[in-house]
């Protein structure tokens, strides 16, 4: 397997293994401009957990941007809020994404369906 850099992983890539899934997260924040954000440890790991769900389902850093950007219906989301806690920021803004079935909850394919074709790479 090829290690890129953290700053040369590209945004289409799904991220399979814990070491592409850190490189993903870091350009992610990266992107947002959340690189100087001061997490305590439970903070850190609800992110992963967060960030983890939409990489099992083959979500990759371009679609996540995307999702944080705007909603299923094309409208912006909303900007982060004064204090709010990146976490929460980051719950309130993908929770447009889950699709309530009568098997719980599941991410919409609309972003990952829709990068499919503009050279998305799964692992």
């Amino acid at each position: 397997m090829v290690r890129m850099e953290d700053k040369a992983w590209p945004v289409t890539v799904v991220p399979g293994d814990e070491h592409e899934r850190r490189q993903t997260t870091g350009l992610l924040f990266q992107r947002m401009g959340w690189s100087q954000e001061k997490l305590i440890p439970s903070q850190r790991a609800d992110i992963e957990r967060q960030l983890d769900f939409w990489y099992d389902a083959e979500y990759c850093a371009r679609a996540l941007l995307t999702c944080l950007n705007q909603k299923p219906d094309k409208t912006l989301q909303d900007p982060r809020e004064a204090g709010e806690l990146l976490p929460d920021y980051l719950r309130s803004r993908m929770k447009e994404w889950y699709s309530k079935d009568e098997e719980g909850s599941s991410p919409l394919w609309w972003c990952s369906a829709a990068l499919s074709f503009s050279g998305v790479v799964r692992r």
